[in-house]
Protein backbone atom coordinates (compact mmCIF):
# COMPACT_ATOMS: atom_id res chain seq x y z
CA UNK A 1 0.00 0.00 0.00
CA UNK A 2 1.39 3.25 -0.35
CA UNK A 3 1.67 5.95 1.56
CA UNK A 4 0.31 8.44 0.12
CA UNK A 5 -2.43 6.93 -1.34
CA UNK A 6 -5.52 8.71 0.44
CA UNK A 7 -4.77 12.42 1.56
CA UNK A 8 -7.95 11.63 3.92
CA UNK A 9 -6.25 9.28 5.96
CA UNK A 10 -2.75 11.23 6.53
CA UNK A 11 -1.73 13.02 9.44
CA UNK A 12 0.98 15.06 8.11
CA UNK A 13 -1.51 18.14 7.00
CA UNK A 14 -1.46 21.56 8.17
CA UNK A 15 -4.99 22.35 7.99
CA UNK A 16 -7.66 25.30 9.05
CA UNK A 17 -11.03 25.96 8.64
CA UNK A 18 -11.90 27.98 5.37
CA UNK A 19 -11.91 31.56 5.86
CA UNK A 20 -14.26 32.55 3.72
CA UNK A 21 -17.03 31.77 0.97
CA UNK A 22 -14.97 33.30 -2.05
CA UNK A 23 -11.18 33.32 -1.40
CA UNK A 24 -7.86 32.46 -2.88
CA UNK A 25 -4.78 30.86 -1.38
CA UNK A 26 -2.00 30.52 -3.23
CA UNK A 27 1.49 28.81 -1.93
CA UNK A 28 5.14 28.97 -3.31
CA UNK A 29 6.68 25.29 -2.57
CA UNK A 30 10.02 23.80 -3.51
CA UNK A 31 10.29 20.31 -2.93
CA UNK A 32 13.26 18.33 -1.72
CA UNK A 33 12.71 14.74 -2.63
CA UNK A 34 15.16 11.75 -4.11
CA UNK A 35 12.27 8.88 -3.45
CA UNK A 36 9.62 8.47 -6.45
CA UNK A 37 6.29 10.04 -5.71
CA UNK A 38 6.81 12.32 -2.93
CA UNK A 39 4.71 15.19 -3.05
CA UNK A 40 3.59 18.65 -1.64
CA UNK A 41 0.79 21.21 -1.96
CA UNK A 42 -2.70 22.53 -1.02
CA UNK A 43 -5.77 20.48 -0.41
CA UNK A 44 -9.75 21.30 0.56
CA UNK A 45 -10.79 18.80 2.62
CA UNK A 46 -14.64 17.59 3.69
CA UNK A 47 -16.44 14.27 3.37
CA UNK A 48 -14.34 14.53 0.21
CA UNK A 49 -11.05 16.38 -0.52
CA UNK A 50 -9.31 17.73 -3.95
CA UNK A 51 -5.91 18.92 -4.19
CA UNK A 52 -3.53 20.48 -6.04
CA UNK A 53 0.48 19.03 -5.61
CA UNK A 54 3.68 19.08 -7.24
CA UNK A 55 5.26 15.43 -7.14
CA UNK A 56 8.99 13.75 -7.96
CA UNK A 57 8.47 11.09 -10.54
CA UNK A 58 11.73 9.27 -12.14
CA UNK A 59 14.26 12.21 -12.79
CA UNK A 60 11.39 14.93 -13.30
CA UNK A 61 8.80 16.48 -11.40
CA UNK A 62 4.92 16.77 -12.04
CA UNK A 63 2.50 19.20 -10.60
CA UNK A 64 -1.21 16.68 -10.82
CA UNK A 65 -4.92 17.85 -9.91
CA UNK A 66 -6.49 15.17 -8.13
CA UNK A 67 -9.38 14.37 -5.61
CA UNK A 68 -10.64 11.66 -3.34
CA UNK A 69 -12.57 10.62 -0.03
CA UNK A 70 -11.82 8.63 3.44
CA UNK A 71 -13.47 5.48 1.44
CA UNK A 72 -12.14 6.25 -2.05
CA UNK A 73 -8.72 5.78 -3.71
CA UNK A 74 -7.25 9.36 -5.14
CA UNK A 75 -8.41 10.07 -8.59
CA UNK A 76 -5.79 12.04 -11.05
CA UNK A 77 -7.67 14.06 -12.55
CA UNK A 78 -4.89 15.82 -14.84
CA UNK A 79 -1.10 16.00 -14.42
CA UNK A 80 1.79 18.31 -16.42
CA UNK A 81 5.58 17.37 -16.61
CA UNK A 82 7.77 20.30 -15.74
CA UNK A 83 11.48 20.92 -15.72
CA UNK A 84 11.55 22.71 -11.88
CA UNK A 85 11.08 21.06 -8.69
CA UNK A 86 9.48 24.65 -7.65
CA UNK A 87 6.67 26.63 -7.99
CA UNK A 88 3.32 28.30 -7.19
CA UNK A 89 -0.04 26.47 -6.86
CA UNK A 90 -3.26 27.91 -6.47
CA UNK A 91 -6.71 27.71 -5.27
CA UNK A 92 -9.57 29.59 -5.98
CA UNK A 93 -12.95 28.74 -4.10
CA UNK A 94 -16.29 30.63 -4.99
CA UNK A 95 -19.57 29.41 -3.58
CA UNK A 96 -18.60 25.70 -3.13
CA UNK A 97 -16.64 24.99 -5.94
CA UNK A 98 -12.60 25.40 -6.20
CA UNK A 99 -10.41 26.27 -9.16
CA UNK A 100 -6.92 24.64 -9.20
CA UNK A 101 -3.89 26.38 -10.92
CA UNK A 102 -0.47 26.44 -10.99
CA UNK A 103 2.51 28.76 -12.09
CA UNK A 104 6.01 28.81 -13.08
CA UNK A 105 7.03 32.21 -12.63
CA UNK A 106 4.25 33.81 -10.32
CA UNK A 107 2.90 35.42 -12.86
CA UNK A 108 0.66 33.28 -15.48
CA UNK A 109 -1.61 30.66 -13.99
CA UNK A 110 -2.77 27.67 -15.80
CA UNK A 111 -5.73 25.45 -14.85
CA UNK A 112 -5.32 21.92 -13.67
CA UNK A 113 -7.65 19.25 -13.61
CA UNK A 114 -11.49 20.09 -12.98
CA UNK A 115 -13.52 21.97 -11.12
CA UNK A 116 -14.27 20.62 -7.68
CA UNK A 117 -17.37 20.72 -5.54
CA UNK A 118 -16.73 20.90 -1.91
CA UNK A 119 -18.41 18.62 0.50
CA UNK A 120 -18.79 20.27 3.85
CA UNK A 121 -17.28 17.61 6.85
CA UNK A 122 -19.67 16.91 9.17
CA UNK A 123 -18.23 18.06 12.62
CA UNK A 124 -15.21 19.62 12.27
CA UNK A 125 -16.25 21.59 9.01
CA UNK A 126 -14.00 21.84 5.63
CA UNK A 127 -10.66 22.68 5.99
CA UNK A 128 -7.82 24.00 3.62
CA UNK A 129 -4.17 23.90 4.02
CA UNK A 130 -0.94 21.78 3.15
CA UNK A 131 0.63 18.70 2.73
CA UNK A 132 3.67 16.89 2.36
CA UNK A 133 3.69 12.96 2.20
CA UNK A 134 5.48 9.88 0.69
CA UNK A 135 5.68 6.00 0.12
CA UNK A 136 5.53 3.98 2.98
CA UNK A 137 8.67 2.24 1.96
CA UNK A 138 10.42 5.55 0.91
CA UNK A 139 14.16 5.25 2.08
CA UNK A 140 14.63 8.89 1.96
CA UNK A 141 11.87 10.89 2.68
CA UNK A 142 12.78 14.77 1.87
CA UNK A 143 10.75 17.94 2.46
CA UNK A 144 9.14 20.25 0.99
CA UNK A 145 9.89 24.14 1.91
CA UNK A 146 7.30 26.55 2.07
CA UNK A 147 8.37 30.65 0.77
CA UNK A 148 4.98 31.70 1.76
CA UNK A 149 1.17 31.07 1.90
CA UNK A 150 -1.23 34.11 0.81
CA UNK A 151 -5.16 34.38 0.95
CA UNK A 152 -7.00 36.54 -0.49
CA UNK A 153 -10.17 37.59 -1.45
Amino acid sequence: KKGNANLAKQQNRMLQKLPNETFTVTAKVALNATDDNTRCGIMIAGKNYGEICLKKVGTAYQVSQGEGAPDKNEVENQRNIINQQELYLRVKVKSGVATFSYSLDGEIYYILGKEFTIMEADYIGTRIGLFCTHQENARNIGWCDIEFVEFSK
